[in-house]
C-alpha cells in the first residue's frame, strides 16, 4: 500500500529532476505562496483532484506514477478531463473512444489473387479472341468458395446489377435453368445475359436500353457456365 511519505517523496524527486525549485511549482499551479508544495512534498497533505492533474502535467509524468510509483495510461487524468467535459462533448470522447478501439481490434484484410482469362460482353458481344490472362488481387471474402473461371465485363447492358469492369465468377455448365444468369458464346461472341426459356429461348439485358440477344435454330450457341457471384472494385 502506497504511504503519503511515498507520495511526497516522488513529487520531490520529480521537480529536483525538472530543476524547479518548489516557488516554480506553486507559481505555475497559481498559488500566492510555496507553503502548499511544502506541504504535500512534506507529507502534511496532498494534492487531489484537478491540482493531481495539473502537478502530474507540470512534472512530465501521469497521476498513476505520483499515486502509485508505477508507468501506467493515466486513466485517473482521462476521467477528471472527461468529468469537466458536457454532456456533447462527453458523447464525442466516447464515439472517438470507440472508433480508436474498434480500427486498433480490426483484423488485418487478407488478399487472395485470382486469373481473369477472358472478357464477356454486356451490350453487343465480344469475340472470343478478345482474351487474356491476367490476374488481380482482391479480399479473400468476396472469393466464393467453388468457382472455375473469372471473366471480366464489358458494356452495361446487365446494369444495374452487373456493370461495365465488373469481375464474374463463373461455374462450368453445359445448361443453365430459366432465369439464370450465365454466359453464353453465340456465333463467336461471348455474353452475359439472362436465359430465358419461356416459349423461344433468348437472352435478357436487364437494361432496358439495351436490346435482346434473341436466338434461332441458325446460331452456334453454347452455354459457357453459370454465374455464381460478382466482384465490384469499390
Amino acid at each position: 500500500m502506497t504511504t503519503n511519505e511515498e507520495i511526497s517523496y516522488r513529487i520531490k524527486a520529480l521537480r529536483e529532476e525538472k530543476g524547479l525549485e518548489q516557488s516554480d511549482i506553486a507559481e505555475l499551479m497559481g498559488y500566492k505562496s510555496q507553503s502548499t508544495i511544502s506541504k504535500w512534498e512534506g507529507a502534511k497533505n496532498l494534492p487531489n483532484g484537478r491540482k493531481l492533474v495539473q502537478l502530474a502535467q507540470i512534472l512530465g509524468t501521469s497521476t498513476d506514477y505520483i499515486l502509485y510509483g508505477v508507468d501506467k495510461p493515466a486513466v485517473s487524468d482521462i476521467q477528471s478531463i472527461y468529468d469537466e467535459l458536457n454532456d456533447m462533448n462527453k458523447k464525442k470522447v466516447v464515439d472517438l473512444a470507440l472508433a480508436l478501439r474498434d480500427k486498433q481490434n480490426r483484423k488485418p484484410i487478407q488478399m487472395t489473387t485470382v486469373f481473369i482469362t477472358g472478357f464477356v460482353s454486356a451490350g453487343n458481344g465480344v469475340m472470343q479472341d478478345d482474351y487474356v490472362d491476367a490476374e488481380i488481387t482482391i479480399p479473400s471474402n468476396e472469393v466464393p468458395d467453388e468457382f472455375d473461371s473469372v471473366v471480366k465485363v464489358i458494356g452495361e447492358s446487365m446494369a444495374p446489377k452487373i456493370k461495365d469492369g465488373d469481375l464474374l465468377f463463373i461455374k462450368h455448365t453445359p445448361q443453365v435453368e430459366n432465369n439464370d444468369i450465365a454466359i453464353f458464346q453465340v456465333n463467336g461472341e461471348n455474353y452475359v445475359k439472362r436465359f430465358k426459356s419461356n416459349g423461344t429461348p433468348y437472352l435478357k439485358s436487364l437494361n432496358p436500353d439495351y436490346d435482346n440477344v434473341y436466338l434461332s435454330e441458325n446460331d452456334d450457341i453454347r452455354t459457357i457456365g453459370e454465374v455464381v457471384d460478382i466482384y465490384r472494385e469499390r
